[in-house]
């Protein structure tokens, strides 16, 4: 039956028709399975990370270069507003393998600064003004308490590592505020924070001019 299908079709003259419509299906059918591919990715991709749970709206989050607050999680896709304001779309396959860091996932969250102080300054000083300057904030939290300590020796300065916990949602401010406030303290305090310092050796010995009439 099936050959005398096709033989009718070869004595009617549509047997070319046909085959160029079975060709056409066949390209169509390609074409709708690479576009269907990165849908169905997509979509299982946003599947396990509805169990998974990475994000939740109105989460903080950094994700490669990108950084904002996420807006909305859906099937296909996620949406993050960033910090300039601007929505980004983020497929869920590409999400589901990239790192995602959640900065608001626990409640408290390190704040850490580093600041010189000149070599002639004395760091005992220094440490104990900063340490006095984050006790008096009231969103740093005592436990675990702020931690001042010498990071390195640098080129124009003694460097200070500052580390002081916050909540998360009010990391930010902390971050701004304690900055502002430690360097008022130092400034109060007499410590200096040097400008970049640089000494320059010659070959040989500079010779000045002199301008008698100056």
């Amino acid at each position: 039956m099936t050959i005398a299908f096709f033989l009718a079709l070869s004595f009617a003259g549509i047997s070319a028709e046909l085959s160029a419509l079975l060709a056409a299906a066949g390209i169509t059918g390609i074409i709708l399975g690479f576009s269907a591919q990165t849908v169905v990715a997509n979509f299982i991709s946003g599947i396990f990370m509805y169990f998974d749970k990475p994000l939740n709206i109105g989460d903080q989050v950094k994700i490669g270069e990108l950084e904002g607050i996420v807006e909305d999680i859906r099937i296909l896709s996620t949406r993050i507003r960033a910090w300039d304001g601007t929505l980004i779309r983020i497929p869920n396959e590409k999400l589901f393998n990239s790192n995602i860091i959640n900065l608001q996932r626990y409640p408290a969250r390190r704040v850490e600064i580093e600041i010189g102080i000149a070599y002639s300054a004395d760091t005992e000083k220094a440490i104990e003004v900063i340490k006095k300057t984050l006790n008096e904030m009231p969103l740093v939290l005592a436990e675990p308490g702020p931690v001042v300590f010498v990071k390195e020796l640098g080129d124009s300065a003694v460097v200070l590592s500052i580390r002081a916990w916050a909540p998360s949602e009010r990391w930010f401010d902390v971050r701004t505020e304690a900055v502002s406030r430690i360097k008022k303290a130092l400034d109060e305090a007499g410590i200096e924070i040097p400008f970049p310092q640089r000494v320059n050796w010659f070959a040989n010995e500079l010779r000045v001019k002199v301008d008698k009439e100056s």
